[in-house]
Formats: structure tokens, C-alpha cells, sequence
């Protein structure tokens, strides 16, 4: 009958439970790892090494996709990074990179690293594939965003005053971090990132708005 069968089945499960449960709790010690086993390996980016660079600034680099350029001020530094954007399938564009800008007291320690604190308002900008896109974020959110074309002829799509405007009037920090970005792309687009390395990326190149766009080139 049915019932017997069942019956009979779970019986037979019964008597089985504890074998399979002392099988189960084996293959389970086997797979923890014991105090005698090394921790799993981590895969970290490097540290930088950072070098002085001919002009007197500081500079490391993590393998060809991030640069970081830090001026001495006073007991912090001033620092510019710069990030590849280019795509192995991008080798016809000739300029594909970020920027960002901010004081930190100690010399950054990872390739990818938010410069000043987060509770700032952080200006930073693109420039792909013949177009240049600034943003102003803060906390890692977008506050305001707009592109335009690139070259521009060291114009941009915000004028130096809105970008200052803008953070006072949202009582933002952080407007030591603004900075010319097509300036910057102009400068890189005939060379790498590597050229943070020289003098063509200078400080004063960072903070120079021109009235007449035309001024910043007989620099």
C-alpha cells in the first residue's frame, strides 16, 4: 500500500540522515581554510613611486593610464591628475583623457585617487573624441554637466566666473581644485602623459583664464 511505502522510505531516510550529514560537514572543513594556510592573494594596485621632475614638482605614473603632477604649497600639495581615456580601438583619436585638480596634505598612494575631500564640490573634465565635458561633482554625485567641442582655442563651454559663481552661490568647497581644462588638453594633445614630466604642464598654466584666448597662446 502507499502508506506502508512511504512509510518504509522515510525510515530508510532517517537511518541515512546522520551519514549524510557528517559527510556534508566534512566536505565542508575540507573546503575552510586552516590556520596554516596563507590568506587568499589580493590583487592591489602598486604603490607609486614618485619622482622630481625637471621643474621641481613631484610626479608618479601607474603604467600608461594615470599621471599625477603635485607642486609643493607650503606644507600641502597642489596636485593635477591626469587619466588615459583611450580604448584599444581608439588609436586613430588623438586626445582621450581626464582630468582633476585638489590640495591634499600627503602625496596620493593609489593610481585612482580622489583628490581633497569628498565633502567637496570637485571640478573635473573630459576630453574624447573631439569633445571636452566638464562637471562639478560632490560626494561622487553629479551636480551640473555640459560639453562642447574640442580644440576650442583654450575657450570653454563655462567661463572661469560662472564655475566661481556657481560654487558660491551653492556654498560649495573646493574652488582651489577649478582649473583650465582645454588649456590642458591643448597641452597634451600633441604628446602623452607623460608629458606632465616636463614643463609644458605647469602650474601657472592651470589657473591662466584669458580674456583673449589668443593671450594664452604667446605664453
Amino acid at each position: 500500500m502507499p502508506s506502508l511505502k512511504l512509510a518504509a522510505h522515510f525510515r530508510e531516510t532517517m537511518r541515512l540522515l546522520p551519514i549524510l550529514l557528517v559527510a556534508f560537514l566534512a566536505a565542508c572543513t575540507d573546503q575552510a581554510p586552516s590556520a596554516d594556510q596563507p590568506p587568499a592573494e589580493t590583487h592591489q594596485t602598486p604603490a607609486l613611486e614618485w619622482t622630481k621632475s625637471p621643474d621641481g614638482a613631484m610626479v608618479a605614473f601607474y603604467k600608461n593610464v594615470s599621471a599625477y603632477k603635485c607642486w609643493p604649497d607650503g606644507s600641502d600639495y597642489d596636485c593635477l591628475q591626469a587619466v588615459d581615456l583611450h580604448e584599444p580601438y581608439e588609436a586613430h583619436i588623438q586626445t582621450a583623457v581626464s582630468f582633476s585638480r585638489g590640495r591634499v596634505s600627503k602625496l596620493p598612494t593609489e593610481a585612482f585617487e580622489t583628490l581633497g575631500p569628498s565633502s567637496h564640490a570637485h571640478y573635473n573634465c573630459s576630453i574624447d573624441d573631439g569633445t571636452m565635458t566638464e562637471r562639478i561633482t560632490r560626494n561622487d554625485r553629479l551636480l551640473i554637466e555640459e560639453s562642447t567641442s574640442f580644440p576650442t582655442r583654450y575657450s570653454s563651454a563655462w567661463e572661469a566666473a560662472f564655475v566661481k559663481d556657481f560654487y558660491s552661490s551653492n556654498n560649495l568647497s573646493g574652488i582651489e581644485g577649478y582649473f583650465n581644462c582645454p588649456a590642458l588638453g591643448e597641452a597634451l594633445s600633441s604628446g602623452s602623459l607623460e608629458t606632465l614630466n616636463t614643463n609644458v604642464i605647469h602650474r601657472a598654466l592651470l589657473d591662466f583664464f584669458p580674456a583673449d584666448p589668443t593671450d594664452l597662446m604667446a605664453e
